[in-house]
């Protein structure tokens, strides 16, 4: 049987953790909350039957004494909270074999988003707020109706 002092000392297992922990945002974290734990499980595929979701939910409000986040140590004693659905081991191996995880910014591939910032493809009013030939925006002057008090009317004087 495994103690949470085994998996403390695991240099290689903290490291993975700390991926972990900065896969969804770009600042340096070295804690990781319920739901980053969730995908994490989820994405080594290590929920069945047995485990669920459910039982790391509950286990990680066990340990993080409801917290809102766990750090390394606290995940290692989360594995140990685990032990009576699945094996410490089986985790930290399967965190171990996963490739080096990287957070990046996903950008569309399909083009799709060409049609919806072409402003020739406006229709109704909305191809009157850009200029038909740079097709910048015009401004308050494509949005509202302004008086133009230039021209001639009766009683107008010049000055």
């Amino acid at each position: 049987m495994s103690t949470a002092s085994d998996f403390t000392n695991d240099l290689e297992l903290e490291k993975k953790f700390i991926a972990w922990c900065n896969l969804t945002e770009e600042i340096k974290k070295k804690e990781m909350n319920s739901a980053e734990l969730r995908k994490m499980l989820d994405s080594l595929k290590l929920y069945n039957t047995k485990f669920t979701s459910t039982d790391t939910d509950i286990a990680f409000k066990v340990v993080s004494k409801n917290g809102r986040t766990i750090n390394y140590q606290s995940f290692a004693s989360l594995l140990i909270q685990l032990s009576k659905k699945i094996s410490p081991e089986i985790i930290a191996n399967k965190m171990k074999e996963s490739p080096r995880i990287f957070a990046k910014k996903i950008t569309s591939k399909t083009g799709n988003v060409d049609k919806m910032t072409d402003s020739s493809q406006y229709t109704g009013s909305h191809r009157e707020r850009f200029d038909s030939e740079t097709g910048k925006g015009k401004g308050i002057d494509g949005r509202k109706d302004l008086k133009d008090n230039s021209g001639y009317v009766t009683g107008f004087k010049k000055n």
